[in-house]
Formats: structure tokens, sequence, C-alpha cells
């Protein structure tokens, strides 16, 4: 499942909740998102949890984060073929 995929099943889990009238703060979907990240994502926990952010600005911060991921990926890729 990729992140974004990820990030609106918690979404979708967080609305559910509230239209059973279940408190959901933004909180508890910031720990629920941070919760589930993997080794990979450690920094970005760590920092943010020191932090005072709301979960568009932690949306957003993921959504960069995997953009500039998957273009350092690809020019990695297109180095390794210049050099073969």
């Amino acid at each position: 499942m990729s992140m974004w995929d990820y990030l609106l099943k918690i979404r979708g889990i967080c609305n559910d909740l509230r239209a059973i009238s279940e408190k959901v703060t933004s909180d508890d979907q910031i720990m629920a998102i941070l919760a589930s990240m993997g080794l990979e994502y450690n920094l970005l926990v760590v920092s943010v949890s020191f932090e005072s952010i709301t979960v568009e600005a932690l949306q957003n911060l993921l959504v960069k984060l995997i953009f500039y991921k998957s273009k350092h990926h690809s020019l990695l890729n297109k180095k390794a073929r210049r050099k073969a």
C-alpha cells in the first residue's frame, strides 16, 4: 500500500469513528500515522514527535518526502545505467 493510500485509509477510519460520535482528535490521528511508519521514517517520527504539528502538515510532509525519495531513487538509477 502506498503512503498516500495509507493516509487516506487512516483519514477514512477517523471519519468513520467520528460518524458514530466517537471523539477522534488530531493527536489521535497523528499518532496512528506515526505509529505505523517503517524504520526508514524514524528520523521523521522522532522529529515530529517533539513538534506541534497538524494532521494536514504531517500529510504534506510525508507526501513531499515520498516525492523527493522517489526522485532521488530515479536519479540514482540513471547514474547506475550510465556507468553500465
